[in-house]
This record gives structure tokens, C-alpha cells and sequence, in this order.
């Protein structure tokens, strides 16, 4: 949402019921378009600025034709002048033009669409959650079911000790850290719902034959990790740091 951070503020203030912790968590939710003032900058008479009156009246600018115009938030807005007791009622009532009567349009056509792909009746059966699942996929990474669903190449074994330092590797990543090291070996971003089992395919561990001083590599197009021979966790985990760091991608 693309505001004036001087006029939300001098909204804001003039509200005792909104306290300072609760305009911090609104401001961090709101990209402004004016440019950040100091509070020392706000001016008592900030809600004038949209407005062509000497004071603040029920109104709000309406850009028509590259021009703005004023238009009253309710019946008589364009005569009513805002009291320390009305400020609530104008923020909301700008809100309420800004961010829902302004793009109604806009909006009635993007849920036609989507409901002509899916179903109300459908909606109904999922919760908020399911749906941002369904859409955005599960973004948490479970190494027991990552391991089960991993295959070695012939020249590798599941008990080796170079694979046992790879799994002590993961085990020791943040959740965030282990959703870039999937990015860096599939190419996806989250996994879908069922996690691994869902994937289409399994990621498959080899025994790289270049030297352990090479960086590991892969194939994402068929979920491949190459593995370097290496001497040790810490030169493990060292190279496997360098190469998904920042996703590095290309040849190594």
C-alpha cells in the first residue's frame, strides 16, 4: 500500500487509542510513497494537505484524467469539517475508499476469473492455510523425510562415511538453510503438498569423481547431487557453504 507516511502519522497521533507499538507494526506492513519525515517535521494541520480548505473536511483526492479532484468520504464530507473526535471515522473512511471502493472493479473481475477456475462451491472446502498451501507449497524441510526419500548411485553407499557427514551437514542447517540447499539441488523453491513423496522424482546422491578439493555440483533437472570425496566434515562443510551461499549458480 503506497501512502503518505506524514499524513498517516498525523492521523495516528491524534488517535489515543492507537499506541506507539501499534502504529510501529502498522508502518512496517506499509511501503510509503512520500519519503520518511522526522516527527519533528509533522505538522499539526498534516491532514490539509489533501484537501484544498483552510481545514481538514471529510474528503479525499480522486485522480480523474491526470487531475485530482475531491471527493467526499460520506454524504456532506465536502461540509463537514474533521474534530479530534471524527479522526477515527476519517481514517477508516479513507481506508475503506483506498484499498477496497477504489479498486472494487478491479477486484469483482480478478474473483470472477479466479472463480472461474475454481469453484465457489470448492473454496469451501479448505481452510486459509490450505489454500496457501496449495498455492505457495510447504516450506518447511524435515530431514527424516528428506533421508527417506534420497537414492545413492552405484559408486556410493548409504553408509559411508562421506554420506553420513552430508546428512550431519543438513541436520545441522536452519529450516531457511535447508530450503536453499533443496533451491540449489531441484531448482524449487518449497515443496509441494506431501512433501518429498510428491516431488515426481527422488534427489539422488553420487560419488563425484573429481578431486575433494573441487566444490560439489549438480544436476537439477534430475535432482542429482554430486559429491566430492572429501577428508573430512569441516572441508564438507566448508565447500558446501561456498557453493549454495547466495545461490551461486553456474559452472564451478
Amino acid at each position: 500500500m503506497y501512502v503518505d507516511e506524514q499524513l498517516y502519522r498525523s492521523l495516528a497521533i491524534r488517535i489515543p487509542s492507537l499506541e506507539e507499538q501499534e502504529m510501529r507494526e502498522v508502518l512496517s506492513c506499509i511501503t510509503f510513497s512520500v519519503p520518511s519525515r522526522s516527527q519533528s517535521d509533522f505538522s499539526s494541520d498534516a491532514i490539509a494537505l489533501y484537501s484544498s480548505h483552510g481545514d481538514s473536511n471529510f474528503i479525499t483526492p480522486v485522480k480523474e484524467r491526470r487531475e485530482y479532484k475531491e471527493s467526499p468520504l460520506k454524504p456532506g464530507g465536502d461540509e463537514l469539517q474533521v474534530t479530534p473526535g471524527g479522526y477515527a471515522e476519517y481514517r477508516n473512511l479513507v481506508v475503506q475508499k483506498r484499498l477496497f471502493d477504489d479498486v472494487k472493479q478491479q477486484m469483482d473481475f480478478l474473483c470472477q476469473a479466479f472463480h472461474d477456475i475454481v469453484p465457489d462451491h470448492l473454496l469451501n472446502c479448505f481452510s486459509h492455510g490450505d489454500l496457501q498451501s496449495l498455492m505457495f507449497g510447504v516450506h518447511e524441510v524435515q530431514i527424516e523425510s528428506m533421508m527417506k526419500h534420497v537414492e545413492y548411485g552405484e559408486s556410493i553407499a548409504e553408509t559411508s562415511q562421506i554420506v553420513q557427514w552430508f546428512w550431519t551437514y543438513v541436520s545441522s542447517l536452519s529450516n531457511q538453510r535447508r530450503l536453499e540447499l533443496l533451491q540449489w539441488i531441484t531448482g524449487i523453491t518449497c515443496l509441494p503438498i506431501g512433501g518429498f513423496s510428491r516431488l515426481g522424482r527422488r534427489i539422488k546422491l553420487v560419488q563425484d569423481v573429481a578431486g575433494p578439493d573441487r566444490l560439489p555440483t549438480v544436476s537439477t533437472c534430475t535432482f542429482t547431487l554430486h559429491l566430492p570425496k572429501y577428508r573430512s566434515f569441516s572441508q564438507l562443510k566448508e565447500k558446501f557453504d561456498l557453493a549454495t551461499s547466495d545461490y551461486v549458480f553456474g559452472i564451478v
